[in-house]
């Protein structure tokens, strides 16, 4: 964007007359910021804590900031001279000196509203907005200007001005000269006020004015922004004379730091008052819209404005339009005041059409406007499928699942399902009962809000369909209400299930979301108990006549059969009973067979929405292209599963001891190996191979009709009916049992009262194992259960029905905003205390700080704590703050600098600290005052760090070392040190020891190198010691090389040398010490397989490397381990050359270091 301001500038000021552009910055809140182009001395973008700002600098010294990001456009307006407005220049009054009074009288605003007036003066003719200045309000009619401060005995031109949406107009010319003051008068003595600010874009301020002799001309206060206010800058103009005097400071900027002082003048000049500052409000912000479904022509969202700018925001809501940034002066819609969430159901849009759509807000300084998005409705009543697929939809997470993933969490809380393998952990949280007891983790933010936004989809549906609480007359209408409502019924009831630890109608937990729009406040648990039985009512109502088109949507029977479970858990087990027998005598389902029941009976499998029991579920097919991010994905040994790959979800040994050997359902479960207790036999792919289903065709389960005999038996019971419960568990178990009737009679007869409801309770876990039910059997029956064997968390504990433990932790997902202590953190304007010190290498650090500028948020006064900072880059460093408070509105940050730096170079240290961030670098030097070579010996440890020792000689005396280290095992522990030097132009020996005559081993080497990029000499592995001459102050061009020997399965046999252009023999390894006979690498330790390296330094030139083997076959490459070896170059990564194989006896490679 700064890039195409910068060229339409140069266009502006190449072509029209300067004076008269205006600048028009358009921000994304929905404000403008108009400035005059002559008014503006310059402008910079910079950046600053990541965020690109905008810096306008005034001519009148006020200084502008506004971040890139918020700026939408800006754009550049061309003035019609005939829409400017028409203005005369008032005659000159003298007043003194240094101040005169002038003004003007505009007598037309040329069409648009006068945004800016007053009077412009210079020593050169045709003063304009470039030059000195006032402002002296807005609008038509006559005005006074208070001129000031003036030179004494100087000519000045002057006139009037007048600022409106086209641009500036100026009055005619005044042309008149200062007179010569007394030398012997006094400056006013001027205290300033209090500065009083609420709200808005005024404030109100003052001061005290005395002197000892003469007159005070004029007073007032003056204010500006990022920087010292003077009469140069805005001000008021409150009379003449001693004494206290009040005033008022108008047309400020919101969200804006002004620094105000009062001053007085008198014929001796200007005086002013000690400086204050206050922030002004700011427009709300921090804004939120999302789209939770779009149904025909309506559309729900749930919206929030979560910060008010420190100003009362008195209204909020949504406005929307066809027309793209929609404001209140569009459709709109208020919705309560204050921060916070709110939802809102737009209704009777037009269809097929596209919509813009944003939330909006209302404080003291104005109205502003959240992001925008666009909507597209149809022309559909009918087609909920988008509504269904929330019911099956995955999110990223690998137990996001929709219902059927909630119906995994609920069976492994109810005990029945046991996590008895943990590989990958997907569900190890809520098997320990930890997810349960902690409202951060995320199981419980996702069945919050898979349930809640149904409910908002759901509503998107049922507002439009019920104006003013009627009902639709057509059958497609009624027909998509009654599911509409079956789902949102069903949403709410499984959020108690989940949340509430048992029935409680006077608890408060869950806002109640019913209409066109409303808040986030919870309300008492009667209120959603009355929505979810009138919801499913009306919908048994609405569907009575509805064909469905597929078992994927909600029929009678469905509403039917969610009403039962809620009204049992509400303990109305007499409605309960109808409602569960009504669906049993609808006739339209039978029992699930025994073939269906298990492996490898016709029809098993649990996995065809087609099977004729079911009643409710989902049809999956090929071409949604789900994988491994779903039910079966968790649950099936023969699909590609995390069940299969050791996740394993088995049955409870406890539930598995209630089934007996005549039951078919005990064959539905794995008896031996890693699929032992799995469901391998009740829920599979037809395919049957291990890991095998890749993209599910597998159907979901949501309901089947079994579930209504045992409900309709536990009813009776519960009512104290113990035949009728006996006759209903009866013709459910009955094709259950190989014996049937027998078994059946033999197992029900000798049931009664408390033995009869807990039979029945155990059939509901047996059945309906692995389908989501028998955590809402638990919870019905307030049960206590018990974890078998085979959990392997929490195995043989016994838990309550209304523990924490077994209920998830419900948490609003409305967090409130917190603004940011820090407005900004200015880390370019850094100040470094240091005293002319450097930080230096392996020198601990003293009387080190740094001070970083800040500016607050909001008047400052909010603590933080002390803070620590790990310098990067260069480690071993910490940067720290005490705790303290931040100062109203601005001040600086002190960090004290510790440690002792591991290396040279840049330290980075990167602050967080006020919601603000910003790095901070400081170089790391070498060696502090070195004005020869600065010289550094680098080395990394192999395991035996104590057995390396080295000297550096001159070659003027090679007897004395000038330095040495690592003597007598000092470097016992150590992994790393880099040690400085500083070198006078010459030359040196630098020899280098291992005291088990085997060098640096196992990745281990040195290098001494300068800071201008030259190696003087390097090494690894060697014996005896490693001797290199070298010269400081002349580039040696030395490259860095890296020899790798892998044996084969005969080290001892390996053997290598390397030359130089002139055949002198550089290094070599694998002989003894006559250099003639080879010895290999056996006899140093090197096993069968293992690999040497060893580091060189090579100046340019010609070289030569053989590598031989004492046998002849070169690496053996008929032994089962293949040797080969390489030569790298270790600045670039580049192959000088490699080899292995049977080479015989010796092979040669020549190579070229340049």
């Amino acid at each position: 964007m700064k890039y195409f301001y910068l060229i339409i500038l140069a266009l502006f000021l190449g072509q029209n007359n300067f004076a008269q552009v205006m600048e028009v910055t358009h921000q994304s809140n929905g404000t403008e910021i108009r400035l005059p182009i002559e008014s503006i001395d310059s402008v910079r973008v910079n950046i600053n804590n990541q965020i690109f700002l905008k810096t306008v600098y005034q001519n009148n010294g006020n200084i502008l900031g506004l971040a890139i990001q918020d700026i939408d456009s800006i754009t550049y307006i061309l003035p019609n001279v005939n829409l400017l407005s028409t203005v005369t220049t008032n005659q000159v009054s003298i007043s003194s000196s240094i101040m005169v009074l002038s003004g003007g009288n505009i007598s037309s605003d040329g069409g648009s509203s006068i945004t800016q007036r007053g009077v412009c003066w210079n020593t050169a003719p045709s003063p304009t907005l470039a030059n000195n200045f006032t402002i002296d309000g807005t609008g038509i009619g006559g005005f006074t200007s208070n001129v000031l401060p003036l030179n004494p005995a100087t000519t000045y031109y002057l006139r009037a001005y007048a600022t409106n949406q086209t641009g500036t107009a100026y009055g005619n010319e005044i042309i008149f000269t200062t007179p010569n003051p007394d030398q012997t008068l006094q400056l006013p003595s001027v205290i300033t006020g209090d500065i009083t600010y609420q709200d808005g874009l005024i404030a109100l301020g003052g001061g005290t004015v005395s002197i000892p002799s003469g007159a005070v001309t004029s007073r007032g206060i003056c204010w500006a922004i990022g920087t010292t206010p003077t009469i140069n800058s805005s001000h008021s103009l409150d009379g003449q004379g001693q004494g206290q005097f009040n005033s008022s400071l108008n047309n400020l900027l919101p969200n804006t730091i002004y620094r105000v002082r009062a001053y007085a003048t008198s014929d001796a000049g200007v005086a002013y008052g000690e400086e204050k500052l206050f922030r002004t409000n700011n427009y709300p912000s921090v804004f939120r819209i999302i789209p939770k479904f779009i149904y025909n022509t309506s559309v729900s969202l749930e919206l929030a404005v979560l910060f008010d700018g420190n100003s009362n925001i008195t209204q909020r809501g949504v406005c929307w339009s066809t027309q793209e940034n929609p404001t209140i002066l569009n459709s709109s819609s208020i919705i309560g005041s204050g921060e916070g969430y709110y939802y809102k159901i737009l209704t009777g849009l037009t269809p097929n059409t596209t919509y813009y759509i944003r939330p909006f807000a209302t404080n003291g300084i104005g109205t502003s406007y959240g992001e925008t998005i666009i909507i597209n409705t149809t022309d559909s009543y009918s087609n909920l499928d988008d509504l269904y697929a929330m019911l099956y939809k995955t999110g990223i997470r690998h137990y996001d699942l929709g219902q059927k993933g909630v119906d995994i969490w609920l069976d492994i809380l109810s005990g029945d399902m046991a996590l008895s393998a943990n590989t990958y952990g997907w569900y190890q949280s809520t098997a320990n009962l930890i997810a349960t007891v902690d409202n951060t983790r995320e199981e419980n933010r996702i069945i919050r809000d898979y349930y809640f936004n149904i409910i908002h989809a759901c509503n998107a549906i049922i507002t439009p369909l019920t104006p003013f609480g009627g009902l639709p007359s057509d059958d497609e209408r009624r027909w998509a209400l009654g599911q509409a409502l079956a789902l949102r019924a069903h949403s709410y009831f499984y959020l108690i299930q989940c949340f509430q630890q048992e029935y409680n109608t006077s608890e408060i937990m869950f806002p109640l979301f019913n209409g066109a729009q409303s808040n986030n406040t919870p309300v008492q648990m009667g209120l959603i108990y009355n929505l979810i039985t009138n919801d499913l009512q009306t919908s048994i109502s609405l569907l009575s006549n509805f064909v469905r088109p597929s078992k994927t949507n909600i029929d009678k029977n469905v509403a039917k059969g969610i009403l039962a479970y809620a009204y049992a858990f509400m303990n109305n087990y007499a409605q309960a009973k109808t409602l569960a027998d009504e669906i049993i005598d609808s006739n339209e389902y039978p029992l699930t067979s025994t073939a269906e029941l298990a492996f490898p009976g016709a029809g098993s499998g649990f996995n065809d929405l087609n099977t004729s029991s079911w009643m409710w579920g989902v049809d999956i097919t090929a071409e949604m292209d789900i994988g491994i991010v779903n039910w079966w994905g968790q649950m099936d040994y023969y699909t590609y599963s995390y069940q299969w790959a050791g996740d394993r979800k088995t049955i409870d040994t406890n539930l598995l001891g209630l089934i007996p050997a005549n039951d078919i359902r005990r064959t539905q479960f794995g008896t031996n190996g890693e699929t032992i207790r799995m469901p391998i036999n009740k829920f599979f792919h037809e395919g049957r191979t291990a890991g095998g289903q890749r993209i599910i065709t597998t159907d979901y389960i949501f309901m089947r009709i079994d579930e209504f005999y045992l409900l309709s038996a536990e009813a009776s019971t519960k009512m104290g009916s113990d035949a009728a419960a006996k006759a209903r568990l009866k013709q459910l178990v009955t094709p259950r049992f190989t014996g049937g009737v027998a078994d059946a009679d033999a197992y029900v007869d000798p049931l009664s009262g408390n033995a009869l409801r807990q039979a029945i309770y155990n059939q509901t876990k047996i059945e309906m194992w692995g389908e989501g039910k028998s955590y809402l059997a638990m919870k019905r029956n307030q049960a206590t259960i018990t974890r078998g064997s085979n959990h392997i968390f929490r195995s043989g504990e016994s838990f309550l029905h209304n523990s924490d433990e077994l209920t998830f932790n419900y948490s609003s997902n409305y967090v409130e905003y917190i603004p940011p202590a820090l407005e900004s953190l200015n880390c370019d304007s850094v100040i470094f205390n240091s005293n002319n010190n450097a930080i230096v290498l392996n020198e601990n650090v003293t009387n080190f700080s740094f001070e970083i500028p800040y500016t607050t948020t909001n008047g400052g006064n909010l603590s933080f704590d002390a803070r620590q900072y790990q310098s990067t880059g260069v480690s071993g460093l910490v940067a720290s703050v005490e705790a303290g408070n931040f100062n109203p509105f601005q001040g600086n940050l002190m960090f004290n600098i510790t440690g002792t730096p591991s290396s040279y170079g840049t330290a980075n240290f990167n602050i967080n600290i006020g919601g603000k961030n910003c790095t901070i670098s400081i170089e790391v030097v070498a060696l502090e005052n070195c004005n020869s070579n600065t010289t550094l010996l680098a080395i990394d440890f192999d395991d035996f760090p104590e057995e390396s020792y080295w000297r550096m000689y001159s070659v003027n005396d090679p007897s004395t070392p000038i330095f040495e280290g690592g003597l007598n095992g000092e470097y016992a522990g150590m992994e790393t040190i880099l040690i400085p030097f500083c070198l006078n132009n010459g030359d040196y020996v630098l020899s280098f020891f291992d005291t088990n005559n085997n060098g640096l081993t196992n990745g281990g080497n040195y290098r001494l190198y300068d800071l201008n990029g030259n190696t003087y000499a390097c090494g690894s592995t060697f014996s005896n010691q490693d001797i290199t001459m070298f010269s400081t102050g002349v580039d040696n061009n030395t490259t860095t090389v890296e020899l790798s020997i892998r044996f084969d399965n005969y080290p001892e046999e390996t053997a290598w040398k390397l030359y130089d252009s002139t055949n002198n023999l550089i290094d070599s390894g694998g002989f003894d010490a006559s250099g003639n006979t080879i010895t290999g690498y056996a006899v140093l330790g090197f096993a069968d397989g293992s690999t040497f390296s060893v580091v060189k330094c090579l100046t340019p030139g010609t070289y030569r490397f053989v590598i031989y083997d004492l046998y002849g076959d070169g690496m053996s490459s008929s032994s089962t381990i293949q040797g080969f070896y390489n030569m790298i170059n270790l600045s670039n990564g580049a192959s000088l050359f490699n080899g292995g194989g049977n080479f015989g006896t010796f092979i040669e490679h020549e190579f070229v270091i340049e």
